[in-house]
């Protein structure tokens, strides 16, 4: 709809340094979230073997995609090479572990951020 598609992509106006464009280009290229779209797209297996897709998979019922991007609800999914960009942002000002947490999870995702954000 117009209105998630409005949503998804404020993370643009946002201070964090990727745009909606960069965020498909690197989906593409990143090997977990690019499978992980394709089966989005065209339906999922009914054994996924491999652990790094095991996040990915106990949400399949809630992962969409919209132009490129991988959503986990009205978040965007980040690949892999764009989390350092997210996580410096996040980082900046140094407003607390907390709150760092609670921005992202308004708008991004990925396997173990929370971890990240802490160990950042």
């Amino acid at each position: 709809t117009a209105a998630l598609t409005h949503f998804v992509f404020q993370i643009a106006d946002l201070p964090f340094p990727v745009t909606a464009a960069d965020i498909a280009t690197h989906s593409a290229k990143d090997k977990v979230i690019s499978q992980v779209l394709d089966w989005v797209g065209r339906g999922w297996p009914k054994n996924v073997e491999m652990p790094e897709f095991g996040p990915f998979k106990i949400r399949q019922q809630e992962l969409s995609s919209l132009k490129g991007c991988l959503l986990w609800g009205n978040r965007v999914v980040i690949p892999q090479l764009l989390r350092p960009s997210i996580l410096k942002v996040l980082h900046e000002g140094h407003p607390g572990i907390v709150r760092m947490k609670a921005l992202a999870r308004s708008y991004v995702w990925w396997p173990n951020m929370d971890t990240h954000i802490a160990e950042w």
